[in-house]
């Protein structure tokens, strides 16, 4: 109950309190104010508003043409209600009307928009043998808002893997409803992938194809266990980490590929990488929201990734790593506005029958 001068002022939606049920429907039949000059005598139970409610006006809330309740002042003495106040509450359930139709529409919205990240994302990475695979989600500013990060992994013919992570710049179900579109053809193509760079040039093309700039960061990679060959590609995405398989478990930047963002230019160059992935060794790949915090530069960030990272490749598998890693950067330094998103793979021992050939 609120209380201004003399007045008392509540919300009351139809069907949620019946004690302002019988001046909901009156305002909606009016589809406009409607004044009770002597509410104890019209059997309204007023006590919300505040005891001994004499007189009682109420304006209806809309939305989209619909009367969904009424906003509603009292006045301890029977009183008439001159004609500015009417306006004036009018003008005020206006106001409260199109604020419950946004927080209506952003509700419904932000709802659309988990769903399609929830549908779209992978509820069992695949099994391929020789490899480990782990991913986290979490999304961001404790779930008020949904961004467009994606990850995917894929089995591919002859016992190798496809892994991606891809951000579509924004928030809420714009960037949610690009991001299918854009995790949807990227998986098509990696199932047909030879070239890491053709494939991004590939997706740029979908991308500049959908009418407007959709500006998405991206890294996309191929691994084969039975030679070790990681071949992968960076479109302006934050650089993938390679925590070694030694004792120490060292953590290095892949930052030998940078291009542009997929979505920006006609014309852009996206090289291929390729490096041997060690028995033990991890790929991490992360979103932003991992590392970036408004306050400081983005070295910081990577610095501070890279050492958690670090001493965790020997002895954890991936999903622990995964844990630590997301508990000592999401967890200690407080909850991100952006979603964090993680993707890690690791090579796997195999017998020594199996031991991969040399690249030449």
């Amino acid at each position: 109950m609120v209380r201004v001068n003399s007045y008392g002022a509540s919300v009351a939606q139809r069907g949620e309190d019946a004690r302002f049920d019988e001046v909901v429907a009156r305002v909606a039949a009016q589809r406009g104010p409607v004044a009770i000059l002597d509410a104890p005598a019209a059997g309204i139970d007023s006590s919300s508003l505040g005891p001994a409610i004499g007189s009682l006006l109420a304006a209806p809330l809309v939305d989209g043409g619909r009367v969904i309740g009424s906003l509603h002042v009292g006045t301890l003495a029977r009183r008439e209600f001159a004609e500015e106040t009417v306006e004036l509450l009018g003008l005020a359930a206006d106001r409260a009307g199109l604020a419950i139709t946004r927080m209506c529409r952003r509700e419904r919205d932000h709802r659309i928009a988990q769903e399609l990240q929830r549908s779209l994302r992978p509820g069992v990475l695949p099994s391929v043998p020789h490899v480990a695979l782990a991913a986290r989600y979490e999304p961001g500013d404790h779930g008020a808002a949904v961004g467009g990060d994606w990850y995917d992994a894929i089995a591919l013919p002859g016992g190798r893997v496809a892994v991606a992570i891809g951000d579509v710049v924004g928030r809420g179900v714009e960037a949610a409803g690009t991001m299918v579109q854009m995790r949807s053809a990227l998986r098509a193509m990696l199932m047909e992938a030879e070239d890491c760079g053709e494939t991004a040039e590939h997706l740029n093309r979908f991308a500049l194809g959908l009418g407007e700039c959709v500006l998405t960061t991206v890294v996309l990679a191929v691994f084969d266990p039975a030679t070790g060959a990681l071949r992968y590609t960076n479109a302006g995405h934050p650089p993938p980490l390679l925590i070694g398989a030694d004792g120490d478990g060292a953590a290095r930047y892949l930052e030998d590929v940078p291009a542009p963002p997929v979505g920006v230019m006609e014309t852009p160059d996206y090289q291929q990488a390729t490096l041997r992935l060690e028995p033990e060794s991890t790929l991490l790949l992360y979103t932003d929201g991992l590392i970036e915090r408004s306050t400081e530069v983005l070295d910081v960030g990577l610095d501070r990734l890279r050492g958690a990272a670090a001493g965790a490749g020997a002895g954890d598998d991936v999903d622990l790593l995964c844990e630590r890693v997301l508990g000592t950067l999401a967890g200690a330094q407080g909850a991100t506005v952006d979603d964090v998103t993680m993707l890690a793979l690791r090579a796997l021992p195999r017998r020594e029958a199996e031991r991969p050939r040399r690249l030449a």
